[in-house]
């Protein structure tokens, strides 16, 4: 066919409407796969008024991932980070990326700010959320700045917001908690967010997300030797869910309160992900030492034993601190 003027004009529009339609589908697309994650706060030893900011995501692998990440400091500033590290979380589910922002920011004085971030958007097919590939991915950390409290670093979560739950079988996760600046920590149960509206100066109000519901609606047949539900523990963070009954995904979210000399001083709220599993395979069974108060410095010695009902073989592993 000759392209005639007026064939140029419906090829012109076509290619229009082809190029607007990939416009409108490339952020949905790049829009489908965090997982968890949850912020860190390092103060500058030299200046207690600037700050490190470490926002650790998990993604589904070999999606669209987020090249930019916006972070909101509470001041009414914010600033976007390019190319994070990224790299495999190495604890059996190969699906799953870490990435990895960092942010430096000074601030013009003191107070208590809350910091923020917003990913592009959950992963699809949480069983606890309404369409929740449709769904931001917002997280929070709390910082207070003032000069009579020194240097402070907020607590570091060593274990990843990521773990396997076998259905009908008591599931246990303790993130690993500990405070640089041996502050006390308190665990509490809180629903997970999406981003919001914004305040006159642009700091992020967040929101619920739209339709949780919590894993307390998710019992199988409970084990006798646990309470039946799912809890937090407020003093180790460990968290306990007698049992799952259904597969799929979960998420939840908890906070991490940071007490000093009877002031809270600092929070981070964790959004983490569950994946129960159909597994035969049962959990060895542990006989630790009970709770024990030591002096600081000091070392405590002691035996953990474990027998496994299945027979299998049992390697035992620690977490221990490491600094962000």
């Amino acid at each position: 066919m000759p392209l005639t003027l007026r064939n140029a004009r419906v090829l012109l529009s076509l290619w229009g409407g082809l190029l607007l339609f990939f416009l409108l589908i490339t952020p949905s697309a790049q829009a489908t796969h965090l997982r968890a994650g949850n912020i860190y706060a390092k103060s500058d030893p030299n200046n207690y008024l600037r700050y490190t900011f470490t926002v650790i995501t998990y993604s589904v692998q070999g999606n669209f991932q987020d090249e930019v990440g916006e972070l909101h400091f509470g001041d009414c500033t914010s600033i976007e980070e390019r190319d994070p590290v990224r790299y495999t979380l190495n604890n059996g589910l190969s699906n799953t990326q870490v990435n990895v922002f960092t942010f430096e920011h000074t601030y013009g004085g003191t107070g208590t700010f809350k910091v923020s971030y917003v990913g592009q958007n959950r992963n699809g097919g949480i069983i606890n959320l309404q369409n929740s590939v449709q769904q931001t991915f917002y997280l929070e950390t709390s910082i207070t700045i003032d000069p009579f409290l020194g240097i402070n670093n907020s607590p570091i979560l060593e274990y990843p917001p990521i773990d396997l739950a076998a259905r009908n079988q008591v599931f246990v996760h303790n993130p690993g908690a500990y405070d640089l600046d041996g502050d006390s920590l308190a665990f509490k149960l809180i629903q997970p967010r999406i981003d919001g509206t914004r305040d006159a100066c642009g700091n992020l109000i967040p929101q619920i997300a739209p339709g949780y519901r919590g894993l307390d609606q998710f019992l199988g047949l409970p084990d006798n030797r646990t309470p039946p539900g799912f809890r937090l523990d407020v003093f180790t963070g460990q968290i306990t869910w007698n049992t799952p009954s259904t597969l799929g995904e979960f998420n939840i979210a908890f906070v991490v309160e940071e007490w000093r000399n009877n002031r809270l001083i600092g929070t981070v709220v964790r959004d983490m992900q569950i994946l129960v599993r159909d597994v035969p395979n049962r959990p060895p069974l542990l006989t630790v030492p009970r709770d024990t108060c030591v002096i600081a410095g000091t070392m405590l010695q002691d035996t953990i034993r474990a027998t496994d009902p299945d027979g299998d073989a049992i390697i035992f592993s620690a977490i221990a601190e490491s600094i962000i």
